[in-house]
């Protein structure tokens, strides 16, 4: 029961939440109260936290588990162990919320987010770009009131919208206003000028990986620790459709390249949002066709939207950090039954281990062990 969620609208454009009443949590008005047991969520509140973070402002977060030592306290449904991923974000494996690498009731896990663009040494290494910042305080130095300087006093709407603030972090916005059931169509645009992206035609493909989502999954490799059991799997260069097995690696690409990355939905009516960890990359083609990659996708994403029997074609680069990575279907059926694969960004010979352990998290510790395939396409 969360009594201190407070949206800050009215209730008519929040669903009927009262912020005055206790939130029951429930995931329908029909459906019925959770209770106290069915549900863990984050410090007990429903909805969940939101961490804000901005460019340039690196966060250390500690998780701690404070979940039942018993998971059977929930009635049964889910598990008590935790590991947390950052949407958007770019930064090393260690602090990517790896599949598998869990951490148990009684332990926490410091998470570092470095809140940086991918290929930071190259994109406002100087920091003189405002969109690549956040405001700094009138005391800051006179080269950091250049990465944006917080406005000078208060400003009213109409002055904010008028664009003739010198500040690059007050001007026109775009508003979103979700009402239940619209009296009229939606007629909202996208905006005639947006952030452009990195221009990456002069970065040479190193490769080209064809991903299929589907199900009949198989097992081939066996390990009782690291292995799911389908039915959900994914097909890598149009080889057999696995189900999951975090020990085993099915893509490395070489560290400081690019790739070409082909996602398919195998079929069956479903629609699978893919989400690739690691850093954000740009759709060039949607069902083969580049013209039919509308311009709300034509930014930088790191979910991709999969329609029955479609496909999308994206571009990655991979830089800055090396180590095990996931792509997986965010579909909350699909997730919760491991539609997911491991890939490595192959360092080369490098400073870093190779191919890198597979962690076993206990509640005793963590264990490392070789992992259990490689696929022959993996490496290239």
């Amino acid at each position: 029961m969360n009594a201190v969620y407070d949206p800050g609208v009215p209730s008519n454009l929040n669903s009927g939440i009262d912020p005055r009443r206790p939130v029951a949590p429930r995931f329908h008005p029909d459906l019925p109260d959770q209770g106290p047991f069915a549900l863990w969520t984050f410090n007990g509140t429903l909805p969940p936290k939101l961490m804000i973070g901005r460019y340039g402002e690196p966060i250390l977060f500690r998780h701690h588990n404070r979940l039942p030592a018993d998971p059977n306290q929930n009635r049964g449904f889910g598990i008590h162990t935790i590991t947390t991923h950052e949407h958007n974000g770019h930064h090393g494996a260690e602090n990517d919320g790896f599949t598998g690498a869990y951490f148990f009731p009684g332990q926490f896990y410091d998470y570092h987010y470095p809140v940086c663009h991918g290929g930071y040494t190259t994109i406002n290494p100087n920091a003189t770009d405002p969109r690549c910042g956040a405001p700094t305080t009138p005391a800051a130095s006179s080269r950091s009131r250049a990465t944006g300087a917080r406005p000078k006093r208060d400003l009213s709407l109409s002055e904010a919208l008028s664009g003739a603030s010198r500040d690059p972090c007050v001007g026109r916005f775009l508003e979103f206003r979700i009402v239940r059931d619209p009296a009229r169509p939606d007629v909202s645009q996208v905006p005639d000028t947006l952030i452009p992206n990195p221009d990456l035609s002069a970065i040479p493909v190193a490769g080209e990986r064809v991903f299929e989502f589907g199900r009949d999954a198989t097992q081939t490799t066996g390990d009782p620790v690291s292995t799911f059991f389908g039915p959900w799997g994914i097909k890598v260069d149009g080889g057999e459709m696995l189900a999951a097995d975090f020990g085993r690696i099915s893509g490395a690409p070489k560290y400081g390249t690019r790739e070409i990355w082909t996602l398919k939905n195998g079929g069956g009516g479903w629609d699978h949002l893919i989400h690739i960890h690691f850093e954000e990359g740009q759709i060039l083609a949607r069902d083969g066709s580049a013209s039919k990659v509308p311009a709300w996708e034509r930014g930088r994403k790191d979910v991709y939207r999969l329609r029955p029997g479609g496909s999308v074609t994206i571009t990655l680069q991979f830089r800055d950090f090396c180590g095990m990575f996931m792509e997986h279907c965010h579909n909350t059926t699909h997730e919760d039954n491991a539609m997911l694969l491991r890939w490595e960004i192959d360092d080369g010979g490098g400073a870093f281990l190779h191919a890198l352990p597979t962690p076993i998290p206990t509640p005793q510790g963590v264990r490392f062990v070789n992992p259990t395939d490689v696929l022959p396409s993996a490496v290239r």
